[in-house]
């Protein structure tokens, strides 16, 4: 695998070839593996929805980053004529995104820390991808909800009684003389 990837570095020139380049405008869909499950967001209006779980709070952020993310991927490396996909991890990937189209994406090159990667429709040809296109696409299912927010408290010195109302309510006090609270 090295001796062809110094073969085919060498006979490539510094440019970067593209392997794959949409507008994010005409992303309507990212289906990819969370968690182990394929999973699909897709693109409602201009709001990112859980294909199978409409009410699962997207995070729409996280989901608009990871679209801008593959929108344009172009590799530094192409590699040619492969015979055996499992050199690069690909025999197995470890994801598969769809947008347009398929890309397999395979082992982290440990030395430059990009990914090999091909594309659905060629088992022959390698691409070494820079890791900020796959990145947004290695998150567990809870990093693409949206979270609420909590109110900060920036002086805490302050406070001296907290109440909490519920089923079980309770209510905390704190003693001025030995800051304790009970």
């Amino acid at each position: 695998v090295a001796h062809q990837e110094q073969k085919e570095s060498e006979e490539d020139s510094e440019e970067s070839t593209t392997v794959f380049t949409a507008s994010t405008d005409n992303i309507k869909s990212l289906d990819f593996m969370v968690d182990d499950t394929e999973t699909t967001f897709e693109k409602d209006d201009d709001s990112w929805v859980k294909k199978d779980e409409t009410d699962f709070p997207v995070n729409q952020t996280t989901l608009d980053s990871a679209a801008s993310a593959i929108a344009s991927v172009d590799s530094d490396r192409v590699l040619e004529d492969v015979d055996d996909l499992s050199e690069y991890g690909l025999d197995s990937p470890s994801n598969t995104i769809k947008i347009v189209t398929t890309l397999y994406v395979g082992d982290e090159n440990s030395s430059t820390s990009q990914y090999y990667v091909r594309k659905d429709d060629d088992e022959k040809t390698v691409y070494l991808i820079d890791s900020s296109c796959v990145e947004p696409f290695t998150k567990s299912l809870n990093d693409y909800a949206q979270m609420e927010d909590f109110p900060a408290i920036s002086n805490t010195d302050t406070i001296t009684k907290i109440s909490v109302d519920g089923d079980n309510s309770y209510e905390l006090s704190k003693d001025e003389d030995t800051s304790t609270w009970s």
